[in-house]
């Protein structure tokens, strides 16, 4: 819970910021820029949350290292985070800035379990149905899951969408019982 409320304080000024100085579309292209670093490379993430490396030596390096990948508000924003010790917070705080980002352009996500990988064009046909019935624009997240017999599970915030086969099949079991 604590981490949330901190995320959402970094994540609201960083947002604030980015609209202040107009490069709202430059952070939101950052941070998945950073987001892929992180995730592509383990041991830069270890050294990036790393609470034993002391914030100046570890800000220099963080700053060689991601300095022209960064526009200079996102670079500034990781250099706070090393400061304050907060790189630990760092994929909370960029979910929730990507909430909020989603939130002010109208776009919804839509987590979707899969079996199997779809294809772009069940993607976007997925896309094209969840738009129709929420009235938002959709982003698609897509993870092959194999717990998930057949079909798909999409979670757009609280609400679950179940179209897996193991449902279909509980649904049926349980209209023949109750029709005996």
């Amino acid at each position: 819970m604590r981490t949330l409320r901190i995320a959402r304080g970094y994540a609201k000024a960083l947002v604030q910021s980015a609209d202040d100085a107009g490069s709202v579309a430059d952070v939101d292209a950052g941070l998945t820029r950073l987001q892929e670093m992180l995730d592509g490379s383990p041991d830069l993430a270890a050294f990036f949350t790393d609470p034993m490396i002391a914030p100046g030596p570890k800000g220099e390096i963080v700053a060689q290292i991601f300095g022209e990948d960064l526009p200079p508000l996102l670079q500034s924003f990781v250099a706070l985070l090393v400061e304050k010790r907060r790189e630990r917070e760092l994929a909370p705080i960029v979910a929730e800035t990507r909430r909020l980002l989603n939130e002010r352009a109208g776009i919804e996500t839509a987590y979707v379990r899969s079996a199997i990988a779809l294809s772009d064009a069940q993607t976007q046909e997925l896309k094209g149905n969840l738009e129709r019935i929420t009235g938002k624009t959709m982003r698609i997240e897509v993870e092959v899951d194999t717990s998930v017999m057949g079909g798909f599970v999409v979670r757009i915030q609280d609400t679950i969408y179940d179209a897996s086969m193991e449902t279909q099949i509980l649904r049926l079991q349980d209209a023949l019982t109750a029709a005996l």
